[in-house]
């Protein structure tokens, strides 16, 4: 079975991107608060 990838919008991602560098949260932190499964999501 395989999963299906989800697409995020580009206003999703920027949005995300702002709330981590001005709220200064762990990136854990970041991606339980918008439902981020993997950590590799907000590397650079």
């Amino acid at each position: 079975m395989s999963k299906k990838r989800k697409v995020f919008s580009e206003e999703f991602k920027l949005s995300v991107i702002r709330d981590y560098y001005s709220s200064r949260m762990s990136k854990g932190t970041c991606r339980r608060k918008y439902g981020l499964i993997s950590p590799t999501m907000l590397n650079s």
